[in-house]
Order: structure tokens, then sequence, then C-alpha cells
């Protein structure tokens, strides 16, 4: 016990004595375990733990598909219902859509998104009311009136977290709600009405019986012990039963694990992003490892002077051991104190893009982080060892300064730095593949001209706004809004492209859609100025003619699918949304939710005749930077009815790049890592240089004295740097031309990395390089001779 703690002790002034070695390889092991337990615990709370309701392995989402194509396509109520009814392996099912509306009774009318559930969906997912509760019975599905039940959020803020709420009547687009219960704090579900904060029942007022509640998200939770493959199985089943009724014989219903396509969209870029870190964690063990053969070359003389005085290979191992540890706990203490800030930073880059609530640093994972802790403190004790290994005293001795094991040292250290080089070019590389990806992604035309185009949404109470009213508050509207300074169209659309472009249907060229006729597009209720005011060209025919109410316009690439090679205007659409529509006019192709694939054709029905479901949202073309015009245009829109709810007008480009948020942010982070990985390679190459710098140091002078210039001293240790980075470059490069595989489905248009994307990370990594080898090579320039001479 007394040797272990004089070895204890001895570790200690050891380290104490190179406090730069302390300082340096801490901060390399805190930086490399705090980022791996940052993004480690957005990992484990999206992929590896279940979702926060009771037994969530056993709940599943119900699509209906395409068997052919493995399209999925709108689940409607008749389908749902039919689906109830067929499906076995079920322990209940329940389906949800939501809806914005208007809140009024408070001191302004608020808009808020309401989501309609079938009476047992909070018991499906197994969610236990914070108040009150939170299943609705069946006798309240029918009432004149509805209840409903309030996002936790949604309480506290807008009600003040009142504990009487219970029964308080709400009045929602003039429909009274009476408030049942409060959902808990932590209640997040994702997708379809992830964003509601008052809950109705689906066949209240605001659900099946308003007008195009036509798409449903249908979840169910399995019965014990059935396998999700016999329950997809018997969902065929049901799928073929319910071919008739949807006359197609394709029709199919796809069962996927919910957790699964929770994080289907944020798997693979977190996955990524756990495997550049893991990069960044292998180069600083690396970079550590190098430090620490440096300073075992430093003290070489020291340790052989322990074993000549009886300290056997178990003694010297115990004293590495020790050291190794020592250090290993002090880097990764730091590590998990910055985890916490690097996971503050990381949670708010992702807070818009995660579908559950944002990961937190916990016990588990602070035991991952003590264990990653131990398992470096034995590799580095064990490296020292094995490389202090061997009875070469009388060597050590003699030579003088270091010599000992220098051989086995430089090979490894040489290797380490070689390695380190290779997996910063990796890392490079993958950042400049998804850089490349997303400035192609910036190049893709959407269709329209979103950069001088404001939006924004107008709900429109049902309740007040009927179609007759509907068509006179458009009216009234679109001249309101032409008539401010700066405007130079107006119009308006029911779904804006990556604002809300939900709407769709089926539509064929064919009279009574045969089976295989059919055309998947997706609809939109527009006025006549919508078309100039979002820039989108008109191909053939014309805009809207007046007064015809059965007529429409169609999308470049739905009158090439319907009718090719041949003139659409004047052509019949059926369709099963509205009554066959006459084609008056063709306009370009738009996407509708991404720019990185080929999307659904659409079909414009005119205002005029057909409802805005969920009111308009008006698109203004403006001139200058359309952020000026917000106040203006929320003004003139309130002035037409002081009554209604709207959010702050917006951008459209704004819009548009949030719909490439998920590879920006993964370009972002890729970018951060690969730099750190650069800092760290240039850390251990200078590290290296240096050493070998003193360790030639008395070579160094010899070849002064004898009239060697201090330009070929620099050339020479840049030679012998130039052999490590060279190879490095070249193992790194082999690799990154494998980067874009990995990478694939979150690159578009881009297969591999190009050559400008290589001689980028050559640009980065040879400079940094250079600076790393230049500066030990200048201090080897300025050895005096004479000095170098007597040392030893």
């Amino acid at each position: 016990m007394t040797g272990l703690l004089i070895d204890v002790r001895q570790a200690a002034r050891s380290l104490f004595r190179a406090p730069g070695f302390l300082v340096t390889a801490s901060a390399c092991l805190a930086l490399g375990i705090g980022a791996n337990l940052a993004v480690l615990s957005h990992v484990d709370r999206l992929i590896l733990r279940p979702l926060p309701f009771p037994d969530s392995g056993r709940l599943v989402e119900v699509d209906p598909a395409d068997r052919q194509t493995g399209e999925i396509g709108p689940m409607t109520m008749p389908d749902f219902e039919e689906l109830r009814a067929r499906a076995g392996g079920f322990k209940a099912l329940a389906a949800c859509t939501a809806r914005t509306r208007t809140l009024t009774g408070l001191a302004e009318p608020v808009r808020v998104d309401v989501g309609m559930v079938t009476a047992g969906f909070f018991e499906v997912l197994g969610v236990r009311p914070a108040l009150g509760r939170v299943a609705f019975r069946a006798d309240e599905e029918g009432l004149p009136a509805s209840v409903g039940v309030l996002r936790h959020d949604f309480w506290m803020e807008k009600l003040g977290g009142d504990p009487g709420v219970l029964g308080r009547t709400l009045d929602l687009d003039g429909q009274a709600v009476q408030v049942v219960g409060v959902l808990p704090a932590d209640f997040r579900f994702h997708q379809r009405i992830s964003g509601s904060q008052v809950f109705v029942p689906e066949a209240s007022p605001f659900g099946r019986r308003s007008p195009g509640m036509g798409t449903f998200l249908a979840v169910g939770r399995l019965n014990p012990g059935i396998p999700l493959a016999q329950v997809q199985a018997q969902a065929r089943v049901a799928a073929d039963g319910m071919e008739a009724r949807r006359q197609n014989p394709r029709f199919d219903l796809r069962v996927t694990s919910l957790l699964e396509k929770t994080v289907a969209n944020y798997r693979r870029v977190l996955l990524l992003l756990q495997g550049a870190v893991a990069l960044v964690l292998l180069i600083t063990c690396f970079d550590v490892a190098g430090l620490q053969l440096v300073r075992d070359l430093a003290r070489g003389r020291d340790l052989a002077i322990r074993q000549a005085l009886g300290a056997g290979r178990g003694r010297m191992g115990r004293l590495f051991l020790i050291e190794s540890l020592m250090l290993a706990a002090a880097g990764g203490a730091a590590g998990i104190v910055l985890s916490f800030f690097i996971q503050g930073g990381l949670r708010w880059l992702l807070a818009d893009l995660l579908p559950v609530p944002a990961a937190a640093v916990y016990p588990a994972l602070m035991a991952a982080a003590l264990g990653l802790v131990l398992a470096t403190g034995l590799a580095l004790a064990f490296l020292s060892w094995f490389l202090a290994r061997g009875p070469r005293l009388v060597e050590v001795l003699r030579a003088g300064y270091g010599a000992s094991h220098s051989r086995g040292h430089w090979r490894v250290l040489k290797g380490l730095v070689v390695a380190e080089v290779a997996l910063s070019v990796v890392l490079l590389t993958g950042a400049g593949l998804l850089i490349q990806s997303l400035v192609n992604l910036q190049r893709v035309h959407p269709g329209f001209e979103p950069g001088p185009v404001l939006a924004v949404s107008v709900p429109l109470p049902p309740a007040r706004y009927d179609l007759p009213a509907q068509r006179a508050f458009l009216e009234r509207l679109e001249p309101a809004l032409a008539a401010l300074p700066g405007v130079a169209e107006t119009g308006v659309n029911d779904t804006l492209p990556f604002v809300k472009a939900t709407n769709g249907g089926d539509v064929s060229a064919v009279p009574g859609r045969p089976p295989g006729t059919e055309t998947y597009v997706r609809t939109h209720v527009v006025t006549a100025g919508y078309f100039k005011a979002m820039g989108i060209p008109l191909l053939a025919g014309g805009v809207f003619p007046p007064a015809d109410p059965g007529c429409c316009m169609i999308s470049r690439r739905l009158a090439e699918k319907l009718w090719p090679g041949q003139d659409a205007v004047g052509r019949t659409v059926h369709s099963g949304f509205a009554k066959s529509l006459r084609v008056a006019g063709v306009v370009g192709d738009t996407a509708e939710n991404r720019l990185d694939k080929t999307e659904d054709p659409q079909v414009y029905l005119p205002a005029e005749f057909n409802e805005l479901f969920g009111g308009p949202v008006v698109v203004v073309k403006v001139q200058g930077d359309p952020a000026r015009y917000g106040p203006q245009v929320k003004a003139a829109i309130r002035s037409l009815d002081p009554g209604l709810a709207m959010p702050e007008p917006r951008p459209l480009g704004e819009a548009l790049k949030e719909s490439m948020s998920v590879q920006a942010m993964a370009g972002i982070l890729f970018t951060l890592f690969g730099l750190l990985a650069l800092v760290l390679s240039g850390v251990g190459l200078y590290g290296v240089l240096a050493q070998i710098t003193l360790q030639r140091r008395r070579e160094i002078g010899i070849r002064l004295s004898l009239g060697a210039t201090r330009s070929r001293v620099v050339g020479g240790i840049l030679a012998g740097a130039a052999g490590m980075v060279g190879f490095g470059l070249a193992a790194g490069s082999l690799c990154g031309w494998q980067a874009g595989r990995v990478l694939g489905p979150l690159l578009f248009d881009l297969g591999a990395a190009s050559p400008a994307i290589h001689l980028g990370v050559l640009a980065i990594l040879v400079p940094t390089a250079l600076l790393a080898c230049v500066l030990p090579a200048l201090r080897a320039a300025r050895v005096d001779p004479a000095q170098a001479l007597r040392q030893d």
C-alpha cells in the first residue's frame, strides 16, 4: 500500500513538472470526450431509447401505400374505419390530423393549431393526464359543442396554469370547447399533430363534419406477443378487401414501427455525426498517445535510472498506469463539463429538427464517459509500458538523453501522425461533400421566385366564412394589398409550397378513373393573381376564365403524364376531389416540400368557386426586402377583419431555406468536427517534430559546426515531415473517395468527392501541416553548435 501511495505521489509530481504536456493532453481529451458524449446523448435519445410512451415498442403507424411503387398515400377516415373493422393484431387503433383555428376571449385573437383525434388516441399512446382526463367519451363526439384537452405549455402560457381550468369554455372559431383535461408537460408527438395546442374529438364540429378533413395519421398498439411481420400480413389482407372501394388493385397498407417512423429522417444524420466525433476521439487518442511517447522520450534516461535502481517491469507498468489514469481522469472530467456546453449548442442548433424532446446528459451516459476515460488511460499506459520494456539500461545511460527506445518510438510516432492526418482528410472531405451538396440544392430552381415574396397565413373561421363570405373577403383582400406602396403583385393559395403543402388526390384522363390510370397530384385552391405573384410561368392556354367553376390549371408534368406530346388545353381531368375539370392552362412545375426529389404534379382550382380550408395563404410580391413589408401587410389584412388571429408575415425564402435545414446542419457540424480534427492533427504533428528536433539537437550542432547551412537543416527536417504528411494525405484521400458512398442519402446531385473538394481539403491541410512543421524546424536552425556539443 505504501509503495502504491509513493507511486501516486511520484506520478502526480511527474505530471505537474510538465505543465505544458498536462494542459495540452487534458485539453485534447476533453475535446474528444466532450464532443462524443454530447452527440451520443442525442443518438441515445433518438435512436437507442424508446419514445416517451409506455411499452412504445408496440406502437406502430399505418399508411396507405402503392403496392407496386411503395409510394405512401393519404389515409382517409373511411380507410381508417375499414382498417379498424378488418385488421387484426391491434389492441387499439386511433387516428389524428390537425387544422388551424382562432381562439378568442383573451386579450386579442390567437391563432392555435387544433389536433383532431379519435376518441381513444391518447389511450393508444398510453398518455396519463396532468389534470383531468385525456380520453373522450363516445357520447361527447356528436355534441353541438365540443370538449377539448390542452397541451401543458399552452395551458401555462395562455391560461396561466390555472388549476381550475377544467370545465372552462374556450371559443374556437365561434364554437364552444369545454376543457376536460391537460396533457403532461413532457408530451410530444411527431408529424401531423406535433404543434397542436388544443385537442378535440375528430367527430366534433371541428372534425369529420368539417369539409376538407380528408387525410389522417393512423397509429396503433399491437397486441402483446404479436410480431410486426404478422400484423403487416394481416394489414395486407385488410387492404385486399379495401381495393373495391378504392378501385385500385395496387392499394396496400404498410405497418411501420412508430419509433422507426419518427427517427427515419434523422437516424442517418445522427449516426454519421456520431461516426464523425468517434473519428475525432480517435484522433484525440492518437494525439495524446503521441504526446505521451514524446514525453517518454524526453525522460528516457530518468526511466532507465529507475530500472537500474531496481524498479522492475511491474513497478514501471504501475507507474505508467497511474500516470495515464490521472491524465485520462483530468481530461475526462473536463470533457464531461464541456459536454454540457456542447450539448446546449447542439440543442440550440437542432431544436427545430428533432421530433422528440431534446436530449440530456444523464447518469447512464456519465457511466459511459467514465468507461471511455478508463479505456483511454489503460491504452495509454499499455503503449508506454510496451515501448519501454527491455533491459537496455547500459545503452541508454551511455547514449544519453532519451536515446533508449528511439527506433520503436519513432515508428509508432510517425504512424500516429500519418493516421491523424488521414482521418482529418476523411472528415474534411465529408464536410466538403455536404457543403457542395447544399450548394447544389441552392442552385435548384423551385419553379417560382421566392426572393421578393412575402407570405402570411390568414385563418378564416369557418363559422363566419362560408364560400360566399370567403369570396367577398378575397375580393377586398387583394385590392387592399395591391394598394400598398412597393407591392407589385398579390395572390392567394390554400397550401403554399414549403409552408403547408399537404392536400392531394388522384386524377385521371379517363372517365371513371379505371385502375392503373390514376396519377397522384397536389391540389391547390388559388386566385388568378397567384401565378404572377409567385413568378410561375404560364406555358399554354390562359389563367382561369371568369365565371367558370369547372376549369382548372395543371402543371407541365401532369400534362406530359396524361397527354404526352399533345396539347392539354381544353382537355378534361377526372378526379375524386372535384367534378370533371376542363384544363384552362398549363403552368410550370413547382417544388412542394423538397428540392432534392421530383415531387408530384399539381392541379390548381379557382378560389372563386372552391373553399380555402383553413384559410388563405397570402403571397405578396414586393420591391426590395420583403421583411420590411410585414407590418404593412399585416395591418392591411387586419383592417378587413380585426378579429382575425394572424402569425407574423415572413419571406417565402425563409421557408425554402428551412427545407434544406437537415443538410445545412449536417454540413455545419461536419465542418466543425473536421476543423477540430485539423487542429488536433496539427498539435500532434508539432509535438512529434518538436521532439525530433530536441532529440537531434546534438546532431544538428555537429552538422552546423562542420559547415552545414541553417537553410539545409530546416530543409532536412521539413523533408522528413513531408513524408509523414504525404503518406497521411494519400491514405486519407483514398478513404475520402468512399465518403460519398457513406453520405449518399444526404447528398444531392453528387456521387463522390470531386477533384475540387480534394483540392479544397489539401488547401486547408497543407498550410496547417506546414505551420506545424516550420516552427520546430526554425527552432532547430537556431541551435548553438557549441552548446549542443556540450549536451550530455
